[in-house]
């Protein structure tokens, strides 16, 4: 004779003890641990990549609506650079770009200014660098003709 109860005693339980649950949460730590720097850099890596791209475009961009506009139309810094850049035409402000956190960009230029030709009245450079090390500094080149020009390592 057996019992409803009986039986069920004898399958084995599924399910985990507390041992291995242990050991997952502990794996699980170390691969998080291994992780984050990894992950840390990356993120540096996307804003210093994010702000040469919004520089690039500021400065297409300003050089299409002087032509446009066929008047002069300026990109200068908020205050400073690391604080975001506007773009005017005189007086009106087009466009506004926020600043990029975690990243510092240095320039030797205050404002760079299209004419209504297209071309820069300067050259300009901008030395765009990560809070974090090991990531890899871009560079932002205006030339003469006005063109902007983004590539990986320092201006100088």
């Amino acid at each position: 004779m057996t019992f409803a109860g009986m039986a069920a005693r004898n399958r084995p339980i599924g399910g985990f003890t507390l041992v291995e649950l242990l050991v997952v949460v502990v794996i699980l730590g170390i691969l998080t641990a291994l992780a984050v720097p990894s992950f840390n850099q990356y993120q540096a890596s996307q804003a210093v990549r994010s702000a040469a791209s919004d520089l690039v475009f500021a400065m297409n961009f300003a050089r299409s609506e002087a032509v446009k506009r066929n008047t002069d139309v300026t990109v200068s810094a908020s205050s400073t650079w690391d604080e975001g850049w506007v773009v005017k035409a005189g007086t009106l402000t087009l466009r506004e770009f926020a600043s990029h956190s975690g990243v510092e960009i240095d320039s030797d230029a205050t404002s760079i200014t299209y004419k209504g030709t297209g071309r820069a009245t300067a050259e300009a450079t901008f030395d765009i660098t990560p809070a974090v090390e090991g990531v890899t500094v871009q560079c932002v080149r205006v030339s003469g003709s006005g063109k902007p020009n983004n590539r990986t390592g320092a201006c100088s």
